[in-house]
């Protein structure tokens, strides 16, 4: 086969002085990769601390629905207006706020520097074309930073406390626990008509970033059309795959008017290997018969690369990426 392969050479070569086999070496700058960014932000609604206390945007209330505490002397309130009524018997209602996680549109889309090196080998030839082989190596660097201010739906749940045969006492109060004390009720009642949705009342701000090195490989076919004895076209395509080396991070702060702001930062380094096609055409100068010039355009699909860090998910779009490519060719 190799004895073979060697005469198609041979052969084509005493067709076609001009047609050698051919390193190329160029810049590659690629445009259309995007970034796009789920579970960005969330407003964690309050929670139980380390002593068993559940707190409320306006409250809290020691041992929340326990199957063994029935009403506790270990509760606070702020506002009058939570009190259904003055009197012996009346309600607290404590209310408790969140918003989801949202997603972030794409992002980036600026161009990404890298470069290319690539190897054309000849397999035949005819008067008006060149048919080859090509191998290519190349590597593109990708940053990414989305900075876009978003905000959050915030959603207010209430619920309804017993007070029991007492008056309620003024607020704001705050119980200590001791004996005397106003007792309530650790039973938590659902109040579907305190419930109520706030849009867009969660304020998002802060960066997500992306840093990656793509290294690729590239395998197809390649057809040359000679213009005359300085120029030629040409066309090629194949299969595509490559390896991401990736840093994903984010710190970001969520603010809810009222409630306070909560920040969330993390982040995270991974790997992994994408792969797809690639459809190129390419314009050539030739200096003289060793040295060409060549300038081209190129298509690439790898898919998108998926990246997780601390509840967040960082989506690289490689599927449409095009790539303006242009450098020197020695020909041997």
């Amino acid at each position: 086969m190799a004895l073979a392969a060697l005469g198609v050479v041979s052969t084509v070569r005493a067709q076609d002085d001009d047609f050698w086999g051919r390193f190329s070496l160029g810049e590659r700058s690629a445009f259309n990769i995007s970034a796009s960014f789920s579970g960005v932000g969330g407003f964690t609604a309050p929670g139980v601390s380390g002593t068993g206390v559940q707190s409320y945007n306006d409250g809290y209330v020691a041992d929340v629905n326990s199957p063994t505490v029935l009403h506790t002397a270990d509760w606070g309130y702020d506002n009058a207006s939570q009190i259904t009524s003055q009197l012996p018997g009346g309600d607290v209602v404590m209310r408790s706020s969140s918003s989801q996680a949202v997603s972030a549109g794409d992002a980036g889309n600026g161009a990404q520097s890298g470069m290319e090196l690539d190897y054309t080998q000849p397999l035949v030839a005819g008067k008006f074309w060149h048919l080859g082989w090509d191998a290519a190596f190349d590597w593109t660097g990708i940053h990414i930073q989305d900075s876009r201010p978003m905000s959050g739906d915030v959603v207010t749940t209430a619920q309804i406390f017993a007070l029991g045969a007492v008056f309620p006492p003024n607020a704001p109060y705050s119980g200590s626990g001791l004996p005397g004390q106003p007792l309530l009720s650790t039973t938590a009642i659902p109040d579907p008509s305190g419930d109520s949705t706030q849009i867009g009342a969660a304020s998002i701000t802060g960066t997500r970033k992306i840093d990656a090195d793509l290294f690729g490989v590239k395998l197809g076919p390649s057809l040359e059309f000679p213009l005359g004895k300085y120029f030629s076209i040409g066309l090629g395509g194949g299969f595509a795959f490559g390896v991401i080396d990736s840093e994903f991070s984010y710190d970001e702060t969520v603010t809810v008017a009222g409630l306070g702001t909560q920040t969330h930062a993390a982040s995270g380094h991974t790997d992994g290997w994408v792969s797809g096609g690639y459809a190129r055409a390419q314009a050539n100068l030739h200096l003289d018969k060793r040295v060409s010039l060549f300038s081209g355009v190129e298509f690439d699909d790898l898919g998108v690369f998926n990246q997780t860090v601390g509840g967040e998910t960082a989506h690289l779009d490689l599927s449409r990426t095009v790539y303006v490519t242009g450098g020197i060719s020695i020909n041997f």
